[in-house]
């Protein structure tokens, strides 16, 4: 009988690396969002070059220590706020709500304007 251990395919070298990356990509991206104005975690993903990873964005948020990171500004694709206080924070840059939901005119669904992902990469990260 063979020695399972020997049969197991290998582990990936390390599962945080790439989440590490996608982080920081992502965090990247909601600091490009200025005050005054919101960006949804689907528009966020998407400009981080992860489109479809809302709630990877969600994570990236949560996990995050910088208490610079403006992460108020990323809101539900409904334009609700995803967390207690946030509307309040929104309120006090000028954000403007109807009832529950952001007014459209503060959603900003470009953050910038590249091409390909090669022009991403020189604008994120400078090569």
């Amino acid at each position: 009988m063979p020695n399972s251990k020997l049969n197991r395919p290998k582990k990936a070298q390390s599962a945080k690396q790439p989440f590490a990356e996608s982080s920081a990509r992502i965090l990247a991206v909601v600091r490009l969002i200025p005050p005054g104005f919101v960006a949804s975690y689907a528009d966020v993903a998407a400009q981080a070059g992860l489109p479809g990873r809302a709630r990877l964005v969600a994570r990236a948020l949560k996990l995050s220590n910088d208490d610079r990171l403006p992460w108020q500004r990323v809101i539900r694709a409904n334009g609700t706020c995803a967390v207690l206080g946030q509307q309040a924070l929104l309120n006090a840059e000028g954000v403007q709500f109807q009832g529950a939901r952001i007014d459209a005119t503060f959603w900003l669904r470009t953050l910038i304007d590249v091409q390909s992902a090669e022009e991403f990469d020189r604008f994120l990260w400078g090569f």
